[in-house]
């Protein structure tokens, strides 16, 4: 579940620091987290675990339905996630993410981060669990009898 796949840290993070709008999926998990940064004095950024889109039209258009008060954006980025949730962290992604959303100056941005960090290591956890015991899963090969 920890994908091979390489990760570009730093072009990572220039995204990161520049998007209006993240989209972080796990495809394993079949979430997203999605980050609006955009904010005015009614509404401040948005942190939410939604469901993985298919496109990223689909992704702006829930986006629309999320947030109608909000102009189309001028730009998203989806970054797949194939690592451990975990790994969000060790490898200092979470870190950035967080410190740009919260400078902001929105102290629930913090919490949201926190619940969907939570909700994010529950459902991997949950996914870990269902492989183990072979939940939607099937084997390569049967172990010899």
């Amino acid at each position: 579940m920890n994908g091979e796949f390489f990760l570009d840290l730093d072009e990572i993070v220039r995204h990161i620091q520049k998007a209006e709008i993240l989209s972080l999926y796990f495809p394993l998990l079949g979430q997203a987290l999605l980050v609006d940064t955009r904010c005015d004095a009614q509404e401040g950024p948005l942190v939410r675990l939604v469901p993985m889109a298919g496109s990223l039209e689909e992704r702006v258009n829930s986006l629309k339905k999320l947030r109608p008060r909000f102009p189309r954006p001028q730009s998203l980025v989806a970054i797949p996630w194939t690592k451990h949730v975990e790994t969000l962290g060790t490898l200092g992604v979470w870190g950035v993410l967080v410190k740009r959303v919260i400078s902001q100056g929105y102290p629930q941005t913090e919490e949201d981060f926190r619940q969907a960090y939570y909700q994010l290591h529950r459902a991997e956890t949950e996914e870990l669990a269902r492989a183990l015991r072979g939940q939607g899963y099937q084997s390569l090969w049967e172990a010899p009898r």
